[in-house]
């Protein structure tokens, strides 16, 4: 069809160490907007992504709530975004879209452990549920990355 399958909502609320303000206050503040615009998409059978950076578990029900579909990105290593915690908690609720570890992981870690890592955390969800968002930079090594390619190719 010649119409988007998905919708992406760009409304950054959280900070690198949680929200902007408290659940409340997204629940009376941007869930009713939210909540109508992820109504409308999916009215037409498309499914609604919200991007916001930083720490996003505390307010995952609440976008859950609203309507939202996947999550991303779910930046790896603050407080409240384990992917493997939230799958455990939501379920299927919602989609989690993961970057890789660009500040620390994928620049000082050895490929072996980077390869282990990505297995691991792939096999924590074999029924799907889990987007990585791969975005390569120049200072990352290349080892590094087929390594994760490595582990993204065995599953």
């Amino acid at each position: 069809p010649d119409v988007p399958q998905y919708v992406f909502f760009n409304d950054d609320v959280c900070t690198q160490q949680g929200p902007f303000y408290s659940p409340e206050q997204y629940d009376e503040f941007n869930g009713p907007r939210v909540k109508r615009i992820a109504d409308i998409v999916h009215k037409h059978g498309r499914r609604f992504i919200q991007h916001c950076c930083g720490s996003v578990g505390k307010l995952l029900p609440h976008f859950i709530k609203a309507g939202i579909d996947i999550i991303q990105p779910i930046q790896p290593g603050l407080p409240g975004n384990d992917v493997v915690e939230l799958r455990e908690k939501h379920g299927k609720e919602v989609v989690l879209f993961r970057g890789l570890d660009m500040q620390q992981q994928m620049r000082n870690d050895k490929p072996e452990d980077i390869t282990e890592f990505y297995k691991r955390l792939f096999d924590k969800f074999p029924d799907g549920g889990l987007v990585m968002n791969v975005w390569p930079m120049p200072d990352i090594p290349l080892k590094n990355m087929l390594a994760f390619r490595a582990a993204y190719m065995e599953n």
